[in-house]
């Protein structure tokens, strides 16, 4: 497995509120917006480190656009030793939005750029509802892998390394 140091973890939660070893915490807005600068300082920093991380996770709040933070990256990958590998987005089987609902075309537009979706609390919901949330998962999005799971407990080597993310 992954050793922790191995591993830079980014959130848009708090911009830089807390930082460690692994990971680095930003606050003040999501890193989807108004806080690239921040984004960028906080991945340049991250691979400063000796050793640098061999693998660096952003995870965005479920209202973030991961298209603004694809294009930072690719402004960041012209510049530094790194790359884009895949995008994940975690949907829940139990309670996803159907078309018409709020959040429905933020899911979509989120889903759209996806590689890999996690079709986590597969327990919660009954099979016809799972097998009708990977229905309109795959009419969103033909491409992405989905994996069924339950506390999004999916082994590592299918959410990174994976190589399925092209700028």
């Amino acid at each position: 497995g992954l050793q922790a140091r191995q591993l830079g973890f980014l959130t848009d939660q708090d911009l830089i509120v807390a930082s460690d070893e692994t990971s680095v915490t930003l606050a003040n807005g999501c890193v989807c917006c108004s806080i690239r600068d921040d984004l960028i300082a906080a991945v340049r920093d991250s691979l400063r480190r000796d050793p640098p991380p061999e693998h660096m996770v952003v995870e965005l709040s479920g209202i973030a656009d991961p298209g603004s933070v694809l294009r930072t990256f690719a402004l960041m990958e012209k510049r530094w030793p790194l790359f884009v590998d895949g995008v994940i987005a975690l949907v829940d089987a139990e309670h996803f939005p159907d078309a018409g609902e709020p959040h429905h075309v933020l899911a979509r537009e989120q889903l759209v750029l996806a590689d890999v979706v996690l079709l986590n609390k597969t327990d919660l919901a009954d099979a016809a509802a799972v097998a009708r949330v990977e229905s309109q998962l795959r009419g969103m999005n033909r491409t992405a892998t989905i994996h069924r799971a339950q506390n999004a407990d999916v082994a590592i080597s299918k959410l990174l390394g994976i190589g399925a993310f092209d700028l």
